[in-house]
Order: C-alpha cells, then sequence, then structure tokens
C-alpha cells in the first residue's frame, strides 16, 4: 500500500525536522526526554514501515497482539524508567489523579469494600469510582503502579485486538490490522497505560462496546447485546457522558437507515421521550461539564488561562484540535507530560487526512456500517469543543481508534474500485500538499 508507506515517510520526514529544528533552536531543555521521545518516532516508523509489506497470512490477532505487547512493555519500561530518574516515583509526570486514584484504591482494601465504596462516594464523584474499583482490585495482588502497568499493558492489548476485530467486519484483514497497531502503540496511548490514569480502562470498554454492537450486527446473536449493554453501563462508572454519545450515535445511525418507517418515528418519539424524561441526567451532565452555564464556563476557562486571544480565536483552535489534533507539542520544557504525547500525536495530524476523506466517501456511497464510529467521533469532538476542551487529549482519547478506522478505510478504499486512476492522482496530490500543511501549521504551533 503505497499511500499507507508515503504516510510513514512524511512522518519521519516531519518529526525528525521538527524535533531537528526546535532542538537546534535550543529549546531542548530536558535533552533525555527529547532523545526518549525522537526514539519513539524511529521506532514507530520502523514498526509500521516493517509490518506494512507482509504477506496476507501475517494479519492476524495473534501477531497483532505479540507486537504491541512487546513495543508497549519496551516504552512502559522506559517511561517508568525516566520517571523515576526525574521525579523518584512511577506516575510518569502525572501525580494529580494518578496519586488519588492510588491513594483511594489503598484506603477502599485497608478497610470494609462497601464502607469503602460509600466513603468515597461521599467525597468525590460517581465518575472516578469505576477507576478506584479496577485499580483497587488490581491492588489486592500487590500494592503498586507497577503492577498496574502491567494490567493496563494487558488491557493495551485486548484493546488492539478489538480494534482489529471490528476493522475486520469492514476493511480487509491488513488494513484492519495496521489501524489497530498504530493507535495502539501510539505514544500518548502508552504514556496512559505508563501513567496509573483510568483511560486504558475507558477504551477497552468503549472498544468492546462497539466490538460486540457490530458482533449481533454480523453474527445476530442476541448475548451480544447483553455483552453491549455491559459495556455501556461500566463506562457510566468512568465517564458517564460518553455512554450517552455513544447510544446517540447508535439511534442516529438506526434512524437514517430506517427513516422511510413508521417504527422508526416510534422510535423518534420514545426516544425524545426518554431524553425529557432523563433530562435530570442530562441536566447533572451539562451542570458538570458546562460548570453552572454557558457564560459561567467561559469566564472559567478565562480565569484558568484557557482562553487565549479572545473566544473566537480559541474556539477556532479548539475546533482545529478538533479536526486533526490535538496539535503536538514538541519541547519538554513547554509541558513534559505533552511532550510525550507528541511522537504519536504527529502521526494522529497526518492519519485525520484521510479520516476526512473517509468520512466524506462513506457518507457519499451509504456505508451506514461506518455511520456508529463516525457519529460518535463527530458528537465526542462537537461536545468538547463546545466546552472549550479540544485541545485536552485525555477527553478526545475515547473516540481515538474510530479515527484510525475510519482512515485506514479510506486507504483500502483507494486501492479498490471506489476511484479511476486520474482521480486516485489528484487525491494523491492534493493529500501530500494537506500534508506539507499540516507540518508548517505544526511549526507555527510549537513556534508560539
Amino acid at each position: 500500500m503505497p499511500l499507507i508507506k508515503s504516510i510513514s515517510f512524511w512522518y519521519l520526514l516531519f518529526s525528525v525536522l521538527l524535533y531537528s529544528l526546535f532542538l537546534g533552536l535550543g529549546g531542548g531543555g530536558n535533552w533525555e526526554l527529547s532523545f526518549l521521545h525522537l526514539l519513539s518516532v524511529v521506532t514507530y516508523f520502523l514498526v509500521i514501515h516493517a509490518q506494512t509489506g507482509m504477506t496476507h497470512t501475517f494479519y492476524n490477532s495473534k501477531n497483532l497482539g505479540w507486537t504491541i505487547l512487546a513495543y508497549t512493555l519496551i516504552f512502559i519500561f522506559l517511561y517508568n524508567f525516566i520517571s523515576y530518574s526525574f521525579s523518584n516515583n512511577y506516575f510518569v509526570f502525572s501525580t494529580a489523579d494518578a496519586l488519588f486514584y492510588h491513594k483511594e484504591s489503598i484506603k477502599i482494601n485497608s478497610g470494609s469494600f462497601i464502607n469503602g465504596i460509600s466513603n468515597f462516594l461521599n467525597d468525590w464523584t460517581f465518575e472516578d469510582l469505576g477507576a478506584v474499583l479496577v485499580i483497587s482490585s488490581v491492588y489486592k495482588i500487590f500494592e503498586s503502579n507497577l503492577l498496574l502497568n502491567l494490567f493496563y499493558l494487558v488491557l493495551t492489548v485486548f484493546s488492539g485486538i478489538g480494534i482489529f476485530k471490528i476493522g475486520r467486519y469492514l476493511l480487509d484483514h491488513k488494513s484492519a490490522y495496521l489501524a489497530a497497531l498504530t493507535f495502539s502503540i501510539s505514544s500518548y496511548f502508552i504514556w496512559f497505560n505508563s501513567s496509573g490514569l483510568k483511560e486504558s480502562i475507558l477504551i477497552f470498554l468503549v472498544i468492546y462496546s462497539f466490538l460486540n454492537y457490530y458482533n449481533y450486527l454480523f453474527q445476530r446473536k442476541i448475548i451480544y447485546i447483553f455483552y453491549t449493554l455491559f459495556f455501556l453501563a461500566s463506562i457510566m462508572y468512568f465517564r458517564p457522558a460518553i455512554t450517552v454519545l455513544i447510544i446517540a450515535a447508535l439511534i442516529t445511525t438506526y434512524i437514517l437507515q430506517q427513516r422511510k418507517s413508521l417504527f422508526s418515528k416510534i422510535i423518534i418519539i420514545i426516544f425524545i421521550g426518554g431524553m425529557i424524561y432523563g433530562s435530570t441526567f442530562l441536566e447533572t451532565l451539562l451542570n458538570r461539564y458546562l460548570l453552572g452555564g454557558i457564560d459561567e464556563m467561559i469566564e472559567t476557562k478565562e480565569i484558568s488561562g484557557m482562553v487565549k486571544g479572545g473566544i473566537g480565536f480559541t474556539y477556532a483552535i479548539n475546533i482545529l484540535a478538533g479536526m486533526i489534533g490535538p496539535l503536538p507539542t514538541i519541547l519538554p520544557n513547554k509541558s513534559v507530560i505533552l511532550s510525550f504525547y507528541a511522537p504519536g500525536l504527529i502521526y494522529k495530524s497526518l492519519i485525520s487526512i484521510p479520516f476526512w476523506f473517509g468520512v466524506y466517501n462513506i457518507f457519499k456511497k451509504g456505508l451506514c456500517l461506518f455511520y456508529p464510529m463516525i457519529f460518535f467521533v463527530m458528537y465526542e469532538t462537537f461536545s468538547l469543543v463546545f466546552i472549550l476542551e479540544g485541545l485536552e487529549l485525555r477527553k478526545s482519547l475515547p473516540h481515538f481508534p474510530f479515527i484510525y478506522i475510519i482512515a485506514f478505510a479510506f486507504i483500502s478504499f483507494f486501492y479498490q474500485d471506489f476511484f479511476d486512476r486520474k482521480r486516485k492522482f489528484y487525491i494523491s496530490n492534493f493529500m501530500n500538499i494537506l500534508f506539507v500543511g499540516i507540518f508548517i501549521l505544526l511549526i507555527f504551533w510549537n513556534y508560539r
């Protein structure tokens, strides 16, 4: 697949140029971290490049799992090693929520389990309970953040295999494999697997909610409906809004597929009635994320320094981040944590181009099987932009796996009968222009 190789080479070239430029300007600060991130860029490219040219039989769950396991294990070790060298702990420069989950999990294990949950809910939010329940269960073996990292490593392997299985329903095996691989070994995802935060569990639950939905569509076994509901219910303990957005995406897809039938109109009425009935829950979510109202939210964002250059400019940046980002911050002296995200986000920025091409062509061709993933991506992106959280990777992460699936779906389409030779030529050249445009944007973003 020349297009995949083209994206990979653009990625390597742009990354090396960006790091060389900004390190050459004397902005490196932490040279050990900068070297680690550059190593991440090179190894990421080499793994993708090496596995792009394999035979068809290579692209299976077993090889994907072992690749993710080996690659992630190495970098989790490196991230923890350098974290301990700098900070004398294994939270990889993030001791806020990670340390909170760590302490609360130990506290729950120290007494009655039921009383521990009750005491936790008296002091903290419902959406943090899931993380504490899972982490405290892991800590029953041994109270160590390193053990949690190993648990997250296992979840990462299963998450990657879950993406691959979704992709197999919709794509050729090679495209499904590469979509799962490129997301699973991204530097930002590895960082979350190393930090002790809850996102690794949340991503797993989101992926398997969609996987069981597709299992039902293709196998028509009722058990998969119950599995889907179970995973959707589990997400409520981590980030309730995600459950609402997934359900909204599934219902939107169903309505579009059945828009001329009387039954679909009944479903719409029931859905609207359910939304009204559940208005108290929705109001709680809105108050949680709008911080009491739009005006108060904006005022709070301004006070916290999240609004820079005016509301209009901030929204424009958030929209841009929602479309192709969040944009990577290269240098550790700007932000240590953001610098860990950067190698993976550079590739994510490039893969966003085939993603949007994929969205356009999927709707044009009426490929309804892709709709739930696309609507979920759009709903979550819009909601984050609306509350000025489009730059927050942690909030955006749940829909990232589906951006990779849709992007590689377009790459797969590119080499099928979707386009004639002349159109392929124009699309390829237009994409190359957009890639260069993203590179220029990343220079300005890091130079700001």
